[in-house]
């Protein structure tokens, strides 16, 4: 885990804050933290407010609300992009389609997103 003092449970809106508008943060994340988000969105296609310190068992059956998913679809997107990481873009895309299910972008920003995404490929295997 990173310096911060994350508590338990795992508080996940807490942590995206903590995380989010600070470049040095998104430079220093622990990606064990965020490997386990990926792995929330993959498997699980929710990521819950609250789970135990190692995240393995949610601690809530309350979601992350619309907000904190797309800061952590913002994180995804920033680490896939900076670091060429196709683990991080496919938990990207799903997060994508899954915001777009609750509501949260549209169709038009939607196929944007994706755009994006199929360029960083192209440049990624150029």
């Amino acid at each position: 885990m990173n310096e911060l003092d994350l508590g338990d449970p795992f508080d996940v809106e807490g942590y995206l804050t903590s995380i989010s508008g600070s470049y040095d943060a998104m430079a220093n994340i622990d990606k064990s933290i965020l490997e386990a988000l990926c792995k929330k969105v993959d498997v699980v296609k929710k990521v819950y407010a609250f789970y135990s310190k190692d995240l393995k068992r949610k601690q809530s059956d309350l979601e992350i609300s619309l907000k904190y998913y797309l800061i952590l679809l913002n994180v995804l997107k920033t680490k896939a992009w900076e670091e060429s990481d196709f683990k991080y873009l496919n938990s990207y895309l799903k997060l994508l389609d899954l915001i777009k299910l609750k509501g949260a972008i549209g169709e038009e920003e939607h196929e944007l997103l994706l755009a994006q995404a199929r360029e960083a490929i192209n440049d990624w295997i150029d």
